[in-house]
């Protein structure tokens, strides 16, 4: 599916709001979920109970291509973090990588901004994870859409071993559903 098939997808849609059933933990480790404070990114993932991953994030000055404007490398991370989020959602001791990642940008995301990430359900097959979302601001506008391949690594992998030691921190937060 190209990505301005994705952005009809969202653009058809009648926002409504979906239930929440789980907070997606965070890693210290990871640029994209951890606190701003140390560099990162702050982006809070949950699962949704029909089928969405649904991240939460909020812009700044210092994450700023243009003037005014977040850097498309950026946006290109917060759909990465919340597009693989989907390969774990069934069993969450898969671990995946990104192979190939593709953007479409269109329309600029203000400094200061808060964002939603929202990713469609993920195609599997065997160890291949194809997954497809959007980033919309918050006047429901999609700003970006984007489509994610990510790859099962195999178990005996170093880095798949490094993973099972991050240490996973419990969202703080209580959002019980989220409007997109």
């Amino acid at each position: 599916m190209k990505t301005n098939e994705i952005s009809d997808i969202f653009a058809a849609r009648t926002p409504c709001m979906h239930e929440v059933y789980e907070s997606i933990p965070w890693r210290e480790t990871c640029w994209g979920c951890r606190d701003k404070e140390v560099g990162g990114l702050h982006v809070r993932a949950y699962y949704t109970t029909d089928g969405y991953a649904v991240g939460l994030a909020r812009t700044d000055e210092n994450l700023s291509g243009f003037p005014g404007a977040t850097h498309g490398g950026v946006i290109a991370a917060y759909l990465d973090e919340v597009l693989w989020h989907q390969t774990k959602r069934d069993n969450f001791h898969i671990d995946a990588m990104t192979v190939h990642e593709e953007i479409d940008f269109l329309a600029p995301v203000p400094e200061g901004s808060s964002v939603t990430v929202v990713a469609l359900p993920a195609e599997i097959n065997g160890r291949h994870y194809y997954v497809k979302g959007a980033l919309l601001l918050e006047d429901g506008t999609v700003a970006a859409t984007g489509s994610a391949h990510y790859i099962q690594l195999k178990t005996d992998n170093k880095i798949s071993e490094e993973e099972k030691r991050r240490i996973l921190h419990p969202s703080d937060s209580e959002l019980k559903e989220v409007f997109f």
